[in-house]
């Protein structure tokens, strides 16, 4: 984190005022990594700013919600405290990011008439079925898929494809994910194609078991 405080005690840029710091705003469709890399410019260029400076004025320029509210219940101390706690919140951000394109991907709800027709037709159409498994292997699990499903819905690392509920169907072959009948929730590949890709990339861990964790 030593280069984040080197990027603020060398003046590399003209000196500007204080004002220009303070002036600054995060836009409603800025990303938070696009305001982050605006303010550090603006910080590095004003000569003997102080780390509290830095600190302090930063909640007031982020627009409103969850980060600056966070920076103002606990202020960072330090300019690497600060950086750790923004790259912890631009995680967050991208992961939402990614987690919304894929939503958009696989809509639970068309739009305009192809959308419509799609949802009307629906309830009459199983979900598509992926019969070819994605991977060779998969993570040894110590509760049933259905609660891993759970889990990750709660977390929002995953998103229930369907949100109708299923008309006429055999409550015993219910799949919980696409949220319609035909096939289980235990014996969905899809389903399990998912939630391997988010256990491949540290999620649910807790979920299983240790031999295949190691692995």
């Amino acid at each position: 984190m030593g280069m984040f405080k080197k990027q603020y005690s060398t003046n590399r840029y003209e000196e500007v005022t204080t004002a220009e710091l303070v002036n600054l705003r995060q836009g409603e469709d800025e990303t938070l990594r696009a305001f982050m890399h605006r303010y550090n410019h603006a910080a590095r260029r004003i000569k003997g700013a102080s780390p509290e400076f830095i600190i302090s004025s930063l909640p007031n320029c982020l627009k409103a919600g969850f980060v600056s509210e966070s920076l103002y219940a606990e202020l960072p101390s330090t300019l690497e405290e600060l950086q750790q706690k923004m790259a912890k919140f631009i995680k967050m951000e991208d992961q939402r990011i990614f987690r919304k394109q894929q939503h958009e991907e696989h809509p639970v709800n068309g739009n305009k008439k192809e959308g419509k027709r799609r949802v009307e037709n629906a309830r009459d159409q199983k979900p598509p079925t992926n019969l070819n498994p994605r991977y060779d292997h998969y993570a040894h699990l110590t509760v049933p898929r259905e609660k891993v499903l759970e889990r990750a819905l709660q977390s929002n690392l995953i998103f229930q494809r369907r949100k109708f509920p299923p008309k006429n169907v055999d409550t015993a072959q219910v799949c919980r994910f696409h949220n319609s009948g035909g096939h289980t929730t235990e014996s969905c590949q899809t389903l399990k194609d998912e939630l391997e890709k988010l256990i491949r990339v540290g999620h649910l861990r807790e979920l299983v078991k240790e031999d295949s964790a190691r692995a």
